[in-house]
């Protein structure tokens, strides 16, 4: 499913039962079914803005990582509203790096909240 939000535009999977209704606004959570090792495409980015791009089935996130717990989960801001956890594993990123992701479209879950 495709969206718009104040970050960009972006692909991502649709995980209520209901059908969304067209260009109304919707809270979501966004789940990743990946850890940061195991996106393809990943970089410690230097651009320090928050963003979504939406390329064919792929989203693209820049964000930070605002911390990274003992049991490797991070949390990785992506606006000031908006902040996701993540596992690292053995990944090279760090508390405080920008890091661009490039998630396929099934990797991502988005759910409407107060539906």
């Amino acid at each position: 499913m495709s969206f718009t939000s104040s970050l960009g535009a972006g692909v991502s999977i649709w995980a209520n039962k209901e059908v969304p209704t067209k260009n109304h606004q919707y809270d979501v959570e966004f789940d990743i079914d990946r850890s940061i090792d195991e996106v393809r495409d990943m970089s410690v980015s230097n651009v320090g803005e928050y963003y979504f791009k939406r390329e064919k089935n792929s989203l693209i996130t820049n964000g930070r990582i605002e911390s990274i717990e003992d049991d490797g989960m991070a949390f990785y801001r992506l606006s000031q509203d908006c902040l996701i956890m993540i596992e690292t594993s053995n990944s090279i990123v760090k508390k405080g790096d920008w890091v661009s992701l490039k998630l396929q479209y099934t990797d991502i879950k988005m759910t409407a909240q107060g539906c």
